[in-house]
């Protein structure tokens, strides 16, 4: 191969790697404007309740940077009249006790707390929401 083709060659490759790096970082921003196709600038999550007797409740609510679930729930609660939500203090943190004036019967029920579709591995005290968010707190009975 000779000295110039050699360079053709390379010079090629640059110019390729260049447009690929102007590429990247011009449609970057794009691909992070939206997370599970809610708007990161809106910082939109979802609340749903089912008491498994026909009431269900459905509520979009902006919330905060590193807020907890359990502190966007008070505010959907207090700003809201869709969604009412009961605690009890323990010590690991706070019991979703009743939500729209239906109380888990304790000997029988809980009010199970589900984030994107599948149970969640902490509580409502320690989850920290994320843009695009669909939490749910469903009425279901001890197994």
């Amino acid at each position: 191969m000779s000295l110039r083709l050699k360079f053709s060659v390379l010079a090629l490759i640059v110019i390729a790697s260049s447009a690929i790096l102007v590429f990247y970082t011009q449609a970057r921003p794009a691909l992070t404007q939206q997370v599970a196709g809610v708007d990161v600038k809106q910082q939109v999550v979802k609340l749903h309740a089912d008491d498994k007797a026909g009431h269900q409740t459905d509520l979009d609510i902006q919330f905060q940077k590193g807020e907890s679930a359990f502190q966007l729930m008070n505010r959907a609660d207090t700003q809201s009249d869709q969604l009412a939500f009961k605690f009890k203090d323990f010590s690991f943190g706070k019991y979703l006790a009743g939500v729209n004036g239906v109380d888990a019967d304790e000997k029988s029920e809980f009010w199970e707390f589900n984030v994107n579709g599948n149970e969640a591995q902490v509580g409502v005290s320690d989850y920290v929401v994320q843009p695009g968010d669909s939490l749910a707190f469903i009425l279901t009975s001890f197994k």
